[in-house]
């Protein structure tokens, strides 16, 4: 819902390409504009989530996916 613009357009449809973003975004997209990563670990967003989603457990289930 958040990626809707004009004329009911989506440009990220899957919920796939919703969750890249978002841990792209926060993650990756930090670090090349502002040369680090903003995370410091304190692990709200953990504790903040309603679904239960651990950012730390889908990087490295990420990870673990781009190292096969």
């Amino acid at each position: 819902q958040f990626a809707e613009v004009a004329h009911g357009h989506n440009f990220r449809e899957t919920r796939a390409s919703r969750v890249k973003y978002r841990y792209y975004h926060k993650q990756w997209g930090y670090l090349s504009k502002f040369e680090r990563v903003l995370c410091v670990g304190c692990g709200r967003c953990d504790r903040a989530c309603k679904a239960g989603i651990n950012p730390r457990v889908v990087i490295e289930a990420l990870q673990d996916g781009v190292a096969r």
